[in-house]
């Protein structure tokens, strides 16, 4: 597909990031190196949107894709959700510990919700 970029990279050192022809930068190498149960976010959403598709394909749908690049606004929401993920992470870590090793509130101590509450609710 022309129009799409062929490849993309990433400069740890320039914390660059080329994707074809374009640069994005200053990249953090965290963001580069940001992992979800074991995988590669920026380096995954990159390689489904270049001109030879990396991943699975998992029907002909896979195959309708853009003829020219077309992401560069999701690219900056990406790496600036990954950068605000990686700030936050390390509060949301301690919140998460101080809820796991705070007292557990006994099931006795809650209130019986009645027969009306139990019901699902109508759509």
């Amino acid at each position: 597909m022309e129009g799409m970029p062929e490849k993309f990279a990433y400069d740890p050192e320039a914390r660059t990031l080329t994707v074809g022809t374009g640069t994005f930068a200053p990249v953090a190498l965290e963001v580069w190196e940001f992992e979800v149960s074991g995988l590669k976010v920026l380096p995954s959403w990159l390689g489904y949107r270049i001109q030879a598709r990396k991943g699975k394909k998992s029907s002909p749908l896979d195959d309708i894709r853009p003829t020219q690049w077309t992401q560069t606004e999701e690219l900056l929401r990406l790496l600036a959700i990954l950068d605000h993920t990686i700030q936050v992470t390390p509060t949301a870590a301690k919140l998460l510990d101080d809820v796991l090793t705070s007292p557990l509130i006994p099931a006795t101590d809650l209130p019986t919700p009645t027969p009306a509450q139990r019901k699902p609710p109508r759509s």
